[in-house]
């Protein structure tokens, strides 16, 4: 069974988070959902994937209550469950139609998937304005979080575990050529140093070609000075601030994205995760110059800047 035809809609505005996994897209989100006129929706493309479909729904929201009992979740998986044959397209679609349907097309979406895929179906639904964010992370400190990720999940990153069968989901046939080779792989911070300058410049490349009005946002600055990135986010998107970034007031409903969004203090403040400035694990990968200069470049000096076209 495939959804039916859309009907005309009014156009709605929609920001796509685009970056690496655990790069802060989670925490703009929630932040972006503290704003009048903006509700953040989490990883779309997580929970509209056909290889997730079959997860049990326990789930919690970030507007407090268990996917089940979430008032956009609740209602928008059982429309997914009625359309399960729908392509991601398809699915898209539908869930933009019930956003409108319950916040009003005057209301902006923001999709934190992190996906160029989002971004490609996005731009091809006629009534989406959208706007793009690259979210961008110090490397330092992207190595020393997927390190101790790593070092908690081994499981996750055996030759059958969830990053595998994500890269096979991704990639295909390529992945299934070097999932035997991951559970070695990735206790490497060269490993991690190199995949950080490799998917950035594909990032970028695929954003250019897509031809998308971009922001490039760093984790970095927006930690550190929330207030003022805000504003030159929030100017971009075209929208006015509100009073303040207060976390725990997030009108956000995040099902799919960071586990630990809702861990104790983690939605009090804005906070820099400063772990790597006490270790050393990370001083290899950034002995390359490739490296090095891109994260300066990215992540400290064209910050707040727009990605060209």
């Amino acid at each position: 069974m495939t959804a039916s035809p859309n009907p005309a809609r009014e156009r709605q505005k929609v920001v796509a988070i685009v970056g690496l996994t655990r790069c802060g897209s989670t925490l703009l989100d929630l932040a972006l959902g503290t704003q009048p006129g903006i509700v953040g929706l989490g990883e779309i493309a997580t929970v509209l994937r056909p290889d997730t479909a079959g997860i049990p729904r326990t789930a919690s929201c970030t507007c407090g209550k268990v996917e089940t009992q979430c008032n956009f979740w609740a209602p928008m998986r059982s429309l997914l469950d009625r359309h399960a044959s729908a392509d991601a397209d398809e699915k898209y679609r539908l869930c933009l139609r019930m956003f409108q349907d319950q916040f009003g097309a005057g209301t902006v979406l923001v999709d934190s998937s992190k996906s160029i895929r989002s971004v490609q179906i996005l731009k091809q639904i006629e009534h989406v304005d959208l706007r793009v964010i690259l979210l961008v992370r110090d490397v330092r400190a992207w190595i020393v979080s997927r390190l101790d990720d790593r070092a908690g999940n081994p499981a996750k990153f055996s030759t059958d575990g969830v990053y595998v069968r994500n890269l096979h989901y991704h990639f295909g046939r390529t992945a299934s050529a070097v999932a035997w080779m991951i559970p070695w792989l990735t206790r490497s911070p060269l490993y991690y140093g190199c995949l950080w300058h490799l998917q950035q410049w594909r990032l970028l490349r695929r954003l250019q070609a897509l031809g998308v009005s971009g922001y490039l946002a760093s984790y970095e600055m927006f930690t550190r000075a929330p207030e003022q990135e805000m504003r030159r986010i929030l100017s971009f998107i075209g929208v006015d601030q509100g009073a303040g970034i207060n976390l725990s007031a997030s009108r956000s409903h995040i099902i799919a994205g960071n586990p630990n969004r809702d861990a104790p203090g983690r939605r009090e403040h804005i906070s820099y995760d400063d772990r790597w400035q006490g270790r050393s694990d990370w001083r290899l990968p950034f002995v390359l110059p490739w490296v090095r200069k891109m994260n300066q470049q990215l992540v400290y000096e064209n910050h707040g800047q727009l990605l060209d076209s």
